[in-house]
């Protein structure tokens, strides 16, 4: 048996909690002694770091809204929720920047639903923009295969 280790290690978190009690009760000149910055200084560049994570945070989080969107906009289409489908998608546009490969495939499931819907006006006008607009996506060539089918 190893009787090196006989008690247990510290837990990190009350380490590291302690730590921060014990730096944030210290003035300013020993903060400063302690890492070469004074205190305020050090908490407005903290609150800078804190700011900025919350901003990369939201960020993601609009990305995720928008993806959300668009899987959500194709169940409702497979349900056959047409209305859902179309307020779904205008989400998804509206949520943050479009690329426009994401633009196509937005329009190309615009462009479907509204010929589910009976609008085949919308529906040719929509396929017409995919094929002249985005020729050499697939969406581009599948507008022009539904095209010619009409």
């Amino acid at each position: 048996m190893d009787d090196r280790c006989e008690h247990e290690a510290p837990d990190p978190m009350a380490v590291l909690s302690t730590a921060y009690d014990n730096f944030m009760t210290q003035d300013d000149n020993d903060a400063q002694a302690w890492i070469g910055i004074p205190q305020r200084k050090l908490e407005n560049e903290m609150k800078k770091i804190a700011l900025i994570g919350m901003m990369v945070f939201l960020a993601g989080c609009t990305g995720l809204m928008q993806t959300g969107s668009i899987s959500k906009a194709y169940e409702a289409y497979e349900n056959q929720e047409y209305a859902s489908t179309l307020k779904l998608i205008t989400q998804a546009e509206n949520i943050s920047k479009v690329t426009p490969e994401l633009k196509a495939e937005l329009t190309h499931l615009k462009a479907h639903t509204f010929s589910k819907l009976g609008q085949n006006e919308k529906a040719t006008t929509l396929f017409e923009y995919l094929k002249d607009q985005h020729k050499d996506s697939q969406y581009g060539y599948l507008a022009a295969m539904w095209l010619e089918k009409q």
